[in-house]
């Protein structure tokens, strides 16, 4: 799956070098696909938005005569190769567990871990374990998980 992601992020890497690149549409798509993989609240779409060339009178003064960088193209790759490094990092944890972090105690949560990595790890153990949680709880990580899926 994170595949697909990534391809669907190297092509609005690639897009950016392309001769007929156009910001406003390039942001456009970029918003819609880091909402679709990351959610509608992560901070790169706020970084995206954000991006604009700059023709004021004093810019644009400022670099006549002269071949300046692109910031903005340089700008919107770094934030994809992060999105895309995001990505490879963020494999290695389950997103069940990330939401159950955010509502156990510290405790709580060092138990469950030490459960998951015990070589001995049966459906019984675990079942007993998540009987202690109490329903509310299981209902908001339940309740987060489908609400991120479907963001």
């Amino acid at each position: 799956m994170n595949n697909q992601k990534v391809v669907a992020l190297n092509e609005l890497l690639n897009s950016v070098d392309q001769k007929d690149f156009n910001l406003d549409v390039w942001k456009i798509k970029a918003s819609l696909v880091v909402k679709k993989i990351f959610g509608s609240s992560d901070e790169k779409l706020e970084l995206i938005e954000a991006l604009h060339y700059d023709y004021s009178s004093w810019s644009l003064r400022d670099k006549t005569g002269s071949k300046q960088p692109d910031t903005v193209k340089a700008q919107a790759k770094g934030i994809l190769e992060s999105a895309i490094l995001e990505l490879a990092i963020g494999d290695s944890v389950h997103p069940v567990l990330i939401e159950l972090q955010q509502e156990l105690t510290g405790s709580e949560m060092s138990r469950l871990q030490q459960l998951l990595d015990d070589e001995g790890l049966d459906e019984t153990r675990l079942m007993d374990y998540l009987s202690g949680i109490s329903p509310q709880i299981k209902d908001k990580v339940l309740t987060q998980l489908l609400l991120k899926k479907y963001e």
